[in-house]
């Protein structure tokens, strides 16, 4: 029997944190990288081509950030002579990226939903009205029983009741009620 897949979203590829988009991507894919589908969002055509290039800076990860157990870098990683970081193509192939924006939830409805959604340091950007949207645009993302992680600084606030606190492993995460 073959194993579930797990669909994964990068929302905000377009990030004013370093290493919060494109590298964090990267690495979500690495852990559920034999049964996943990825995709990538992001406003900005840029970004979104940036993303689909693959390659990251020689500072797009930190020093002291290991691989996850069992996973080799240079399995998915070249290394370039200018210190940077490629992903190799076999890797890049099974991400999709598409434009999308947060703030918009009926942009979002041709996107589907996730499993798990990552969206980190967006929402400590986002003031007013604003707010209302990017929360029924997240809870339009996660399938129920999935998970929507945040970053440090973001968080629901008791602001939509879509989603509940749970802990997966060390870290908390929002997870989609019915």
């Amino acid at each position: 029997m073959a194993e579930p897949r797990v669909s994964v979203l990068q929302a905000a590829l377009t990030c004013r944190c370093p290493r919060c988009g494109r590298g964090r991507l990267f690495r979500n894919l690495l852990e559920v990288r034999d049964r996943c589908e990825v995709c990538g969002l992001d406003l900005s055509e840029g970004k979104l081509a940036e993303a689909r290039r693959g390659r990251y800076g020689a500072k797009s990860f930190r020093s002291d950030e290991r691989a996850p157990l069992g996973i080799e870098l240079d399995e998915y990683l070249a290394r370039e002579p200018d210190g940077a970081y490629a992903v190799r193509p076999f890797l890049r192939e099974r991400v999709e990226f598409v434009r999308g924006n947060l703030a918009d939830p009926s942009s979002l409805k041709r996107i589907g939903e996730f499993d798990v959604v990552f969206c980190r340091n967006v929402l400590i950007y986002v003031e007013g009205e604003a707010i209302e949207r990017f929360f029924a645009s997240l809870a339009s993302l996660v399938k129920v029983g999935g998970y929507l992680f945040l970053g440090h600084s973001d968080g629901l606030d008791g602001a939509t009741s879509s989603f509940e606190l749970a802990r997966v492993g060390e870290i908390l995460a929002y997870l989609r009620r019915s």
